[in-house]
């Protein structure tokens, strides 16, 4: 078996190498966005650092949908040829 025919899943859906962009884009706004969003809640402020990492944590956590919903768009658009 080739390199190229495993990165080519056989159930039709997204390679490899995009799973893993759209997983290292969403991820990392994820948490970004989970930081900001502990920012912005005074409750959050004693917490600290501990805080900031949970709340990073709980947003990659969130951003795993919407990476498999990006994966498989783009992987349906490239596919349509359009």
């Amino acid at each position: 078996m080739s390199g190229s025919d495993r990165a080519t899943p056989t159930d039709g859906g997204p390679p490899l190498a995009l799973k893993v962009f759209c997983y290292a884009m969403m991820l990392s706004a994820g948490a970004i966005n989970g930081i900001m969003l502990s920012l912005a809640i005074p409750a959050a402020a004693p917490y600290g650092f501990a805080g900031f990492a949970v709340a990073a944590a709980l947003g990659m956590v969130a951003g795993i949908w919407p990476a498999r919903w990006l994966a498989r768009k783009i992987h349906d658009g490239l596919s349509d040829g359009t």
